[in-house]
């Protein structure tokens, strides 16, 4: 199975930190977890873990908000998430 969670950023918090427990259990379960957020400093602790960590701000604003939104869904095609 592949799961796609999409996250604002890479840095502590709890919805990040929620995402990274969900991603180690799904790596552990020998399924593909994979993380969309905004680039921060945990996002090597999630590719340490095997999660596939893409950066893409999806907790932007504004116009840098709109710009993400128009690269996901080349991404969706390429991830094929379940």
């Amino acid at each position: 199975m592949r799961v796609l969670q999409l996250i604002p950023a890479y840095k502590p918090g709890g919805a990040e930190r929620s995402a990274h427990e969900i991603g180690q259990a799904l790596v552990a379960a020998g399924h593909t977890a994979q993380i969309l957020a905004d680039d921060g400093p945990w996002r090597s602790r999630f590719l340490s873990a095997g999660i596939d960590a893409r950066v893409l701000p999806v907790g932007a604003k504004g116009l840098r908000l709109l710009g993400a939104w128009a690269r996901l869904p080349a991404l969706l095609d390429e991830l094929a998430p379940d």
